[in-house]
């Protein structure tokens, strides 16, 4: 900023060198009070440029200027000048210019940020209604989303394609789940025709031990694809949500019942029981659904439990967790409650439990969590 003065001051010192060559000396001050020209005494005074206080009687206070002395020749006679220009004013000057400039920018600023805003929520506005639509599409409760065109062709490319996808994913669910039931209702029939010729053939004589171990295999065979069957009918009926009543279970009667059930396998595996049951503890849910939800976290902890282990059993009132004795290492979370996934080497598993009970958490808005740790696997239901 000095250096911008200095300047000023000595371009200013030639507009004066000029104008006394025309304009008296008494004339030339009258109108510019911050120059102030004398009679000079010697041509040899060097021109000076320095700072200093002067007294300004409007303000009652010192200013700093920035003053330049210099004499000059004009018409024949030697004049000292005398030229003050305040840094009080000049800064303030400079401060105002760059309060303006950061005052234009700013809103300048502000005006690009809103301006580009409100053109990026319109531009996109399309696009996060379809996202938004996507991330609350069924496709086994909406036959597609019908997303409507806009102005955006790139979008409703987007949305046309997205209306194809939905609609096509809609149809082959229908498709999958008719095949389901229609397979299920259809193979019951023959097998039961097929157990009641077991029967019958068990009743003929004479049968040899060969001819009853494969009518024994065969009935194994029979109960075991029976079974499959009714577990894939249960499975459809739930994603149908062909079970819409609800009634307050008391959840440590349900608990009670299934344990007097297994207990003459817990006997056989000496298995160590212990169970701290609330005996307020109530859910709102079908009743039979209950049952099989419980008692398929109890048979999988009682079937996987080593010989001689032990399970704990806690009901509180939003949750249950059951711990067992871990045969082996910890579960895979990303494949236990997949359909036909086998975490064990009994046969008669069909490895549909765990993801029924996953499907009925879902209906009714639970949370089953699955943690292993100090060898003991544990499956914690929250209601």
């Amino acid at each position: 900023m000095m250096n911008s003065l200095d300047e000023t001051l000595l371009f200013q010192k030639q507009w004066i060198e000029k104008e006394l060559e025309t304009t008296s000396p008494e004339n030339f001050i009258s109108y510019n009070n911050d120059i102030f020209i004398t009679s000079g005494t010697s041509k040899n005074e060097k021109q000076r440029i320095f700072n200093q206080e002067i007294y300004i009687p409007e303000d009652n206070e010192f200013v700093t200027h920035r003053v330049l002395e210099f004499t000059t020749v004009a018409n024949g006679k030697l004049y000292h000048v005398r030229f003050q220009k305040s840094l009080v004013e000049t800064e303030d000057l400079l401060n105002s210019i760059i309060a303006i400039q950061s005052g234009i920018f700013i809103i300048l600023l502000i005006s690009l940020f809103c301006i580009n805003r409100n053109i990026k929520r319109k531009v996109w506005k399309p696009f996060y209604k379809t996202l938004t639509e996507l991330s609350n599409y069924r496709v086994d409760k909406q036959l597609s989303l019908d997303l409507q065109p806009c102005k955006i062709n790139e979008i409703n490319d987007l949305n046309k394609s997205v209306n194809e996808l939905t609609k096509r994913n809609h149809q082959l669910y229908i498709e999958q789940k008719e095949f389901t039931e229609n397979a299920s209702h259809e193979l019951q029939t023959p097998l039961a025709i097929m157990q009641s010729n077991i029967d019958l053939l068990l009743q003929t004589s004479p049968i040899t031990e060969e001819q009853a171990l494969i009518i024994e295999n065969l009935t194994e065979a029979n109960q075991r694809m029976n079974k499959l069957n009714k577990t894939l009918l249960l499975l459809t009926k739930i994603d149908n949500n062909q079970f819409p009543n609800k009634e307050p279970i008391n959840t440590r009667n349900v608990i009670l019942k299934l344990l007097s059930c297994y207990e003459d396998i817990s006997k056989q595996k000496n298995i160590t029981l212990s169970a701290c049951l609330d005996k307020e503890t109530a859910i709102y849910a079908d009743k039979t659904l209950a049952e099989i939800l419980l008692g398929n976290l109890l048979s999988n902890a009682i079937r996987h439990t080593t010989q001689n282990g032990m399970i704990e059993i806690e009901l509180k009132k939003e949750s249950l967790r059951i711990t067992n004795t871990a045969s082996g290492k910890a579960l895979d979370p990303e494949k236990l409650f997949k359909r036909f996934q086998k975490h064990g080497t009994n046969s008669h598993s069909i490895g549909l439990g765990l993801e029924i009970s996953k499907k009925i958490c879902n209906l009714y808005g639970y949370q089953i969590q699955y943690s292993f740790a100090n060898n003991l696997h544990c499956f914690t239901l929250i209601f």
